[in-house]
């Protein structure tokens, strides 16, 4: 069972990196509540300047959890990482693929371009930018008789 939200939002503000990376992995899918709270810890947990494993585990989750609004914030973070957490991100997205594919799942995989896709024409520029550069990790899309890059 989950915690109370505002014990949440206490774990995000930790100085312990495992209190902010649980809250990371629990706040995720609370994402869609419509809470402009979960939505700004989660941003910052992904973000999170002391701890890497804090954005491995919160990128992970809302990954997992999916939905517009976890891409939303998984884009947003994207557009505003520094090297070191955009190279943890790439990774959250990159075990998204591998999973699909391990699995078989070519379906899985269409669908997560199109999650991406969706938002090229974003009206945020920043989300905009991650998700046509995410969006061009894919290569041809399937069924376009295009040879993959």
């Amino acid at each position: 069972m989950s915690r109370p939200l505002p014990e949440l939002l206490r774990l995000a503000r930790s100085r312990d990196w495992a209190d902010r990376a649980t809250a990371g992995h629990e706040l995720a899918p609370l994402v869609d509540d419509g809470d402009a709270q979960v939505r700004a810890a989660l941003t910052a947990l992904l973000l999170d300047p002391d701890d890497t494993a804090v954005t491995d585990r919160t990128a992970t989750a809302l990954l997992t959890h999916g939905g517009r609004t976890a891409w939303w914030l998984f884009l947003h973070a994207w557009s505003r990482a520094g090297p070191e957490r955009l190279d943890h991100l790439a990774d959250a997205f990159r075990e998204q693929r591998w999973r699909r594919a391990a699995a078989g799942d070519t379906a899985g995989e269409e669908a997560l371009r199109a999650q991406v896709e969706a938002f090229v024409a974003d009206e945020d520029a920043g989300v905009r930018a991650a998700a046509a550069e995410l969006a061009g990790r894919f290569g041809p899309a399937a069924g376009t008789g295009s040879p993959p890059p």
